[in-house]
């Protein structure tokens, strides 16, 4: 294989590789909408939960802090559906609903200061792994927000390294990654079968105009068998079949023209058939 077939094809593989990179940020884009709304509503219902269950301590800054994620968060998903965002976007959005969620977690750790009560960032770490579809980004906001609530129990006065703890944190990244890999291998086989599908498609339609030009009465010239195109324009019947389909052409004499032609060359065989 030489240089240019190989340059080729490595730029074939990282044309496709941007399409499926497009594809796969387009798939985050289309999903903040119902992510924004649907996270909105739960945490109304945490606001309205928070307020008529827990202390009275308690309730008034837990319960406000979810009604404001939740307006927050219904808010996003309405401009979201007003103006679709660019694909580039998606991971800056998603980041961002994954910081308000966030932030009302850690409010709700420290009001209650109680680390156990800190299960929804180890929700929301599994959530980013079925959300973002880019590793850097999606091991990225896992770090930041592991960081932030390890500084925040710190902050409080809590145990922040008990063994418990640290397995669960440490159990909910696991399955975060490990979901993450599947879905991402998942959508760009997804994506490549539906390039491959296209350029399918792309090749069937070519061949089908190709057999409809050959198709139905071509104008043929009685004299010198010269064909008419569709432009109006007479060319050789070797050319116009070869301009419309896949087939090459190549030149012999049939044996009733040879003897047309060269009679001196058949003049032999011609006697000696005659004479039997």
């Amino acid at each position: 294989m030489d240089q240019s077939t190989q340059a080729a094809g490595g730029a074939s593989r990282v044309a496709e590789n941007d399409r499926v990179s497009v594809a796969l940020g387009q798939n985050v884009s289309d999903g903040l909408v119902p992510m924004s709304l649907a996270l909105g509503l739960l945490f109304g219902i945490l606001a309205v939960v928070d307020y008529v269950f827990f202390p009275e301590g308690v309730a008034g800054p837990t319960s406000a802090t979810a009604g404001v994620t939740s307006v927050a968060l219904f808010g996003l998903g309405f401009a979201l559906s007003r103006r679709a965002p660019p694909a580039e976007w998606g991971h800056w959005i998603a980041f961002l609903i994954v910081a308000l969620v966030h932030v009302d977690n850690l409010v709700f750790v420290s009001v209650t200061t109680d680390a156990m009560n800190s299960f929804g960032t180890g929700i929301l770490v599994v959530g980013i792994g079925c959300v973002f579809v880019s590793t850097p980004w999606a091991m990225g906001t896992v770090a930041a927000v592991l960081a932030s609530w390890y500084i925040t129990i710190l902050a409080n006065g809590l145990p922040a390294f008990r063994v418990e703890y640290v397995l669960i944190q440490l159990s909910c990244v696991v399955l975060a990654v490990t979901v993450h890999g599947l879905r991402v291998r998942f959508l760009r086989k997804i994506e490549r079968l539906q390039a491959m599908d296209r350029a399918h498609r792309l090749r069937i339609e070519e061949a089908l105009e190709r057999i409809k030009r050959l198709s139905g009465m071509l104008p043929i010239c009685a004299s010198c068998k010269n064909i008419c195109d569709e432009k109006g324009y007479w060319s050789e019947i070797e050319t116009y079949i070869s301009e419309h389909s896949e087939a090459l052409f190549t030149h012999g004499i049939c044996p009733e023209c040879a003897h047309k032609l060269y009679p001196e060359r058949f003049a032999g065989a011609d006697a000696a058939k005659h004479d039997e």
